[in-house]
């Protein structure tokens, strides 16, 4: 069943798509496969090893239409696969799950469906989830949801459809057994035939191994004939040694537990049991117990969270005393156990239910309007401005034969920019500072003429470049379903390496700026349909913080702290300013000040969407190297790697902080990711999505590349010699012989071996 979104409360997304004009689209697109009308191609991701749900699915798919079954960790063939698929399936809110929607810009325009179990429920992957990218969301059961939704509210307000649709059994694979004709004298009601109990799985403590023990003990004490058969494998050496105890404590369970290892026939293990077992704390329904019910299995379920309202009340119990009586009482009608698993958990009735998912997707806006004659747009520029004459001609210079109209609102100059703004046909409209970033932006967007259709945001300090020419072409070909685009946005100076994808172009009347600071863009529609991202263009900034003098840093500094401090009085849940907040007290050197509100953001992480992972490097940086606080610097680089494996300022960081403690091994798993994403993200410049990314710069790949050739030569010349060392152990007669074999692996090389 959906859950409708309260719209009142939906936060911003901004989803962008990869490419900009028709042609660019079509070329980063797959090659088009013959489909039929209406069918729809679907890509289907999995983290390896836990693809043992999806065979069904899977197979389903591929009978009604093309389907990409993904089963890797490989980011290349997940791109591929992503920007092929009509429907993108993720299986498990896992670090997979983050990884995607991280780079959600390439989900933009497609069905997003994230099927989400009941191990995720309770790890930190939920939190660091670009919820605004799903856009339905499965859980496998009402106990589950009721635990996430509280523990991640962001879902609610950011995905489009909620559902509850369960696991299944193919109860024509799952049937009761009939027994052999030859075989009646070996099956008549012998009663230790009705007292073999199974279990399927894994033995770890999430499925209550030593309850398991506990309980089976006591069944045996009180009915020698139970035997308890295990078809699975243990994840806890601990519970290998506490059985060992049990059975040299207890001689009536050394010969009465049988582990058979791990079961691919699940069908021919449970053929021969009367009972299955789940001791579990927790399951979404228990897979192997839907299995066995279907055999006609008397199941022996522990009132695990969530049971009652799955299985029957007669068949759970809560202590060992009711364990033991209901393995004892009579089994029951095997008809009846299939009958309940027929009913509520059908394979069948479960994909139908999947198919009305999909189907429920509306049909996706195409970017582009259809033909080519289009009639031409205006643009019109809306800027804010104050003092800024040494920045103006530039700025205006690189808009001017792009824009129509110019408008800039004047917050109080005493210099020449209002001079500078007129000289280029700006209409220029002055206004008092009134402590609000957006107040003003919102003003500009009023006094855009009605006739420019749309409104480039644009600063002073910033310069448009690129094929500025092609914008009015491609913004006419927009299908009026997207009110939004981004451009590149990066520093002018390459050894800060700033980049971010921001959201600059908006339909005029579409769009509305809030928040006095780092204001935030809400264009009409875009938490559908995102922002179309142009990478024609790129808008230079050449007056980042970083690069001011530090008297510049510090009245900017103070003048955005006041900014912060009376935004979060009027919305003190406005985490994300933390994040800023951080940056501030870094510029005043209040480090101590710094990690405290920078660690009260990412304990926030549960409350928002798209939190950002630069306040990992971030905090971990200021610990390191100003707070000396090596040890809870390692324990943000650890929990970020495990979130975001992919991250390029993750990996330098980690080379950098090897490279400072002297952890050789640090340094080269840091290295060789950060080269390796290098060159990722310079091949694919929309592989940063709309993250901050400060280390895509010539010093960062030198400082890497340095340290890594450094430790690679030092290790390669101690290993030589050890290795030229070594072959004096050999007898005489065999040396020869060795040093051949050595001038055979390093000789093409060019390693000089003598």
């Amino acid at each position: 069943m959906a859950t409708p979104k309260k719209k009142a409360n939906k936060k911003k997304r901004t989803r962008s798509t990869p490419k900009k004009a028709k042609e660019q689209i079509a070329q980063a697109e797959l090659p088009e496969l013959d489909q039929s009308p209406g069918q729809k191609k679907i890509a289907v991701i999995c983290s390896p090893g836990l693809d043992g749900h999806l065979s069904e699915i899977a197979d389903h798919f591929k009978a009604k239409g093309e389907v990409k079954l993904c089963v890797t960790g490989n980011l290349d063939q997940v791109f591929e696969a992503i920007a092929w698929a009509d429907v993108v399936w993720i299986e498990w809110a896992n670090q997979l799950a983050v990884t995607i929607t991280s780079y959600g810009h390439l989900m933009y325009n497609k069905q997003v469906i994230l099927r989400l179990h009941s191990y995720e429920a309770f790890t930190q992957d939920l939190l660091y989830i670009n919820w605004g990218y799903v856009t339905d969301l499965i859980f496998i059961a009402e106990h589950i949801k009721r635990y996430v939704m509280i523990a991640c509210p962001a879902i609610e307000f950011n995905v489009d459809r909620i559902h509850v649709i369960p696991n299944g059994i193919d109860t024509e694979r799952f049937n009761i057994p009939k027994k052999p004709v030859a075989n009646v004298a070996d099956h008549v009601d012998r009663p230790s035939d009705r007292k073999k109990i199974a279990y399927l799985g894994y033995l770890n403590f999430k499925k209550g191994t030593q309850l398991m023990f506990r309980a089976f003990a006591e069944l045996v004490r009180c009915d020698p004939e139970f035997t308890l058969w295990i078809g699975g494998q243990f994840q806890e050496p601990r519970y290998v040694e506490y059985l060992r105890q049990m059975q040299e404590q207890n001689p009536l369970l050394r010969d009465r537990i049988f582990f058979q290892g791990w079961q691919n026939d699940p069908v021919l293990f449970l053929s021969d049991k009367s009972h299955v077992i789940c001791t579990s704390l927790l399951e979404s329904q228990g897979k192997f117990i839907m299995e066995g019910m279907a055999m006609g299995l008397k199941p022996l379920i522990h009132n695990f969270v969530g049971a009652k309202e799955i299985y029957p009340l007669g068949v759970i119990w809560d202590d060992i005393y009711e364990f033991t009586n209901l393995a004892m009482s009579p089994i029951g009608n095997p008809a009846e156990y299939r009958k309940f698993v027929a009913d509520n958990y059908n394979t069948v009735d479960v994909l139908e239910r999947i198919d009305d998912v999909i189907e429920a997707q509306p049909e996706p806006i195409p970017v582009f309007k259809p033909g080519d004659d289009h009639p031409p747009v205006k643009i019109a520029a809306t800027m804010i401005m104050r003092d800024e004459e040494k920045n103006l001609d530039r700025c205006l210079n690189s808009i001017k034969d792009l824009c129509d109209e110019i408008v800039i609102v004047d917050t109080g100059s005493k210099d020449k920019s209002v001079r500078i703004a007129k000289s280029f046909g700006a209409k220029v409209y002055k206004h008092k500072w009134a402590d609000d970033f957006s107040y003003h932006r919102n003003q500009a967007f009023d006094y855009a003429p009605e006739d420019c259709e749309w409104n480039l945001v644009i600063d002073c300090d910033e310069e448009l470049t690129g094929n500025i020419k092609g914008m009015k072409d491609i913004l006419a070909q927009v299908n009026e379903g997207y009110n939004a685009m981004s451009i590149n946005v990066r520093d002018a100076h390459a050894d800060i390496g700033n980049e971010v994808n921001g959201t600059r172009l908006f339909r005029r009347g579409k769009c509305r700026y809030r928040r006095v600071w780092h204001n935030v863009p809400i264009a009409e529609g875009m938490e559908k349909t995102g922002s179309v991202m142009f990478d024609g263009v790129e808008i230079i900034h050449h007056g980042s913080i970083n690069a001011m003098t530090g008297e510049d840093q510090m009245k900017k500094a103070l003048r955005t702290k006041v900014l912060l401090e009376k935004a979060l009085e009027q919305d003190p849940e406005d985490h994300e300013l933390f994040f800023y907040m951080m940056q501030v007290y870094g510029i005043e050197e209040k480090w101590q000040a710094a990690a405290n509100v920078g660690e009260k953001y990412i304990a926030a992480r549960n409350k928002l969407n798209g939190f950002q992972l630069a306040a990992y490097y971030t905090v971990l940086r200021i610990h390191a190297y100003h707070l000396d606080n090596v040890g809870r610097a390692m324990e943000l680089l650890n929990e970020a790697k495990i979130l975001l494996p992919e991250d390029l300022d993750i990996a330098w960081a980690e080379c950098e902080l090897g490279a400072s403690i002297g952890n050789a091994e640090m340094l080269l798993a840091g290295a060789r990711r950060f080269v390796h994403l290098y060159k990722v993200f310079k091949d694919r410049p929309d592989a940063k999505a709309g993250r901050f990314v400060f280390n895509m710069k010539p010093e960062s790949l030198f400082f890497c590349l340095k340290h890594m050739t450094a430790y690679l030569l030092k290790d390669g010349i101690d290993c030589l010699k050890l290795l030229q060392g070594s072959i004096a152990e050999f007898p005489a007669g065999q040396q020869t012989a060795v040093e051949k074999e050595i001038a055979e692996v390093l000789g093409p090389l060019n390693i000089d071996t003598h």
